[in-house]
């Protein structure tokens, strides 16, 4: 820029105006307008040695200076935040009380099945009498007994298949009560709770409970005492029996049925049904006796350690009278405290 700005202070107006015709001259005049446009500034032609020029000096004007605009890029704003998904609550349960009646059948039920007496009143129990921990789900283990083959397990004996036909969510005891429940219903076609609750206590285990729970479990007899899928049955009084002894309990108490201790069998029986799974220790075990006292009842077993499903073993009496004696013990005790509760807030 400055060799530039030399050379035209050197050339003489005469000079100048020739040059500027020229090629030369052209270029120059035009690195002279470039120059405007940077800012430079005017640039004037004068005689280096300072002669006053008999012509007025030429001046290259200013080129205006252009600001380029510059349109501002926008950036969009991105919304990085996580909105968390929102989990849907599981519905809750509706817990179901039953009338006395109907808790007496689903420990009828139990007792045929022969879990009644089993650990945690037969909730945990499969089929043999294997015992389970996990209730969240259907065990789906099939256990060979007695000449059968089966999956069944809980208090009712579920099938795998049948806890996937009425949509059981677990083995818990209260989901259990509901889907023995739910069974009932169907064979009786019966459409809520309390029409069943309604028919047992007008009509107790009559001909058509009987006829209808004994489709749906094998322990159960029919209006004839006769079982249909060739498995032990109990006998029409026993199952009677049984009944009427557990609506009178419930009808004392308001405990439901998964709170309660395990069912026992009513004092008339004294008898012993084997079922798979049964052994001369469980079922003294359970009863509340010995093997020998048993096996002194029962002189018809030479080995104590064949026994066969179906065979009756008949228990000692005083055995289970003071069981079923420590019973009615708790059930009063109950009660005279149930009845102490209901003084204190009366007063």
């Amino acid at each position: 820029m400055k060799n530039i700005r030399i050379i035209l202070e050197d050339i003489s107006k005469r000079e100048l105006n020739e040059t500027l015709l020229t090629p030369r001259g052209k270029m120059l005049a035009g690195v002279a307008g470039v120059l405007g446009a940077l800012g430079v500034g005017g640039v004037v032609a004068t005689n280096m040695g300072g002669r006053p020029s008999s012509q007025a000096p030429v001046t290259i004007p200013n080129t205006p200076t252009v600001t380029p605009t510059v349109t501002p890029t926008v950036t969009p704003t991105v919304n990085t935040t996580v909105t968390p998904t929102a989990t849907t609550p599981k519905p809750e349960v509706k817990k179901v009380q039953y009338g006395p009646h109907t808790r007496a059948l689903l420990d009828t039920i139990a007792y045929t099945e022969g879990t009644s007496k089993e650990p945690n009143s037969g909730y945990n129990t499969q089929f043999t009498g294997k015992q389970f921990k996990d209730l969240s789900k259907h065990p789906r283990e099939k256990l060979k007994g007695g000449g059968h083959v089966s999956d069944a397990a809980g208090r009712y004996q579920f099938l795998s298949k049948t806890y996937d036909d009425i949509k059981m969510t677990s083995l818990e005891p209260e989901e259990q009560d509901r889907g023995a429940v739910k069974l009932a219903l169907r064979r009786l076609k019966f459409k809520t709770p309390d029409e069943l609750e309604s028919h047992l206590k007008k009509n107790g285990m009559d001909s058509l409970v009987m006829d209808e729970l004994s489709r749906e479990w094998a322990s159960f007899p029919d209006s004839k005492g006769k079982g249909r899928y060739g498995q032990p049955i109990k006998s029409l009084e026993e199952i009677k029996t049984a009944y009427d002894s557990s609506v009178k309990r419930h009808s004392d108490t308001t405990t439901p049925p998964s709170k309660q201790d395990t069912v026992p069998y009513p004092p008339e029986d004294h008898n012993h049904t084997v079922v798979s799974g049964d052994t001369l220790g469980r079922i003294a075990k359970n009863n509340n006796t010995t093997v020998d006292d048993i096996i002194k009842n029962n002189p018809d077993i030479v080995d104590p350690n064949k026994i066969s499903v179906g065979q009756k073993v008949k228990l000692p009496k005083k055995q289970v009278n003071e069981s079923c004696g420590c019973e009615h013990k708790k059930l009063k005790s109950r009660m005279r405290k149930k009845i102490r509760n209901k003084l204190n807030e009366e007063t």
